[in-house]
């Protein structure tokens, strides 16, 4: 868990993929930067065709990369604030 900007969070992405040490399965980042990397999955398959649905086209144009869907719209995202909130974590 990790309360970085997106700034942050792509630079120690970019450290991760050059040292080949990437031990999480999920990521935050920005569709500007995501073209850049190529170890993110078509996450299409994982939502159903009615939950993409619900946001605008634009906005999943703009996360679909050579017919790839590689970005959920943070809207999407749902945790839980008492982990985050705890600094062990």
């Amino acid at each position: 868990m990790s309360r970085k900007s997106h700034f942050e969070l792509d630079r120690e992405l970019k450290q991760d993929i050059v040292s080949g040490h990437i031990d999480y399965c999920v990521s935050s980042n920005h569709t500007n930067f995501i073209a850049q990397y190529p170890i993110f999955r078509d996450m299409k398959s994982l939502f159903p065709v009615n939950y993409l649905a619900v946001f605008s086209p634009a906005l999943i144009k703009q996360s679909t990369l050579k017919g790839q869907l590689l970005v959920i719209p943070r809207e999407a995202l749902y945790y839980n604030k008492t982990v985050y909130a705890d600094p062990a974590n």
